[in-house]
């Protein structure tokens, strides 16, 4: 079984939101590097995790689609995903 984080979406983005938390509010001990290194990956967290949304969004209305549009569209925004048919 593949791990969640490969197969699960909800998983994916509660994880990179407490990584995004995390992020933030690491101790930086006063050094400016630490400091600009957590911020831009909090913000790579959390966009991440919109493009997540955003594709999720995009498959929520291709499975309203009618049956043989929605069997092509999916089978494209699998192949996009990396996923086998």
């Amino acid at each position: 079984m593949s791990h969640p984080i490969y197969s699960d979406p909800d998983w994916m983005q509660k994880f990179l939101h407490n990584a995004a938390k995390y992020f933030e509010s690491r101790p930086t001990h006063g050094e400016d590097t630490a400091h600009w290194a957590n911020t831009y990956n909090a913000e790579k967290c959390r966009k991440i995790d919109d493009e997540i949304e955003k594709l999720r969004e995009a498959l929520r209305q291709i499975r309203d689609q009618e049956p043989d549009r929605q069997a092509w569209s999916v089978g494209i925004a699998r192949k996009a995903l990396g996923e086998k048919e």
